[in-house]
């Protein structure tokens, strides 16, 4: 599968074609170097919600560990490419902790990061499924559950549907929070629009920019008060 996804970007850029790539999984040396040598056709987004190894595993099993987001994120930023970092889904009484947030910040801030976009976990049936399977730490996983308890049925636009979210006060509350945290290191936050458009607007870039003018202008958004 690796391969294939390799082929088909060679090919898009080959062809001249622009491309937004969305990841929180490790990039193979060798795709890395194919991106790197079209920092004009290429927009980045690398997800990462914590530094701490064990949550990280925990919640995404599969995906890179912190430090080799972090990496990557280095290395595409010195490479030139329009490159950002997406805190999405922050998990509440888990990877929003102050203390973590600010250590995440700085390491983002190090890495070259000025601008990332947020949001927060939404509740469906099959993620509760999941955390119930996964989250042995059973206080950890009452922490997380509890920050839901005065929860609220959300309409989204991604898919036009429903989803259970935090309070709009709550989620309110804790974006500006985060952006405060983020802003102690230089970096912009903006909230996903599409997942909370009760409290944002306009863009968070989840569909990438031209990339040549990514760098140069950040999305338009801004939190309703």
């Amino acid at each position: 599968m690796l391969d294939l996804a390799h082929e088909i970007l060679d090919f898009l850029l080959a062809a001249g074609i622009d491309v937004v790539i969305l990841t929180k999984g490790q990039i193979p040396d060798r795709t890395l170097d194919l991106l790197l040598r079209y920092p004009d056709r290429v927009s980045m987004q690398i997800g990462i919600t914590t530094l701490d190894e064990g949550l990280s595993k925990m919640f995404k099993p599969n995906a890179a560990t912190p430090r080799a987001r972090l990496e990557q994120l280095d290395r595409l930023i010195v490479g030139g490419l329009a490159t950002r970092a997406r805190l999405d889904p922050t998990i509440p009484g888990a990877t929003d902790d102050t203390e973590g947030l600010d250590r995440l910040f700085a390491a983002l801030g190090a890495a070259g990061i000025d601008y990332v976009a947020a949001g927060f976990l939404f509740l469906r049936p099959r993620i509760l499924h999941t955390l119930y399977a996964d989250v042995n730490d059973k206080r950890l996983l009452w922490r997380i559950l509890t920050t839901y308890e005065d929860s609220e049925r959300l309409d989204i636009r991604a898919g036009k549907s429903t989803t259970t979210a935090l309070p709009t006060m709550v989620r309110k509350e804790s974006f500006t929070r985060i952006r405060e945290i983020a802003g102690r290191h230089s970096i912009d936050v903006a909230v996903c629009a599409c997942k909370n458009p009760d409290i944002a607007t306009g863009t968070c870039g989840i569909g990438g920019a031209t990339p040549t003018r990514a760098l140069a202008q950040k999305p338009s958004q801004r939190l309703l008060m």
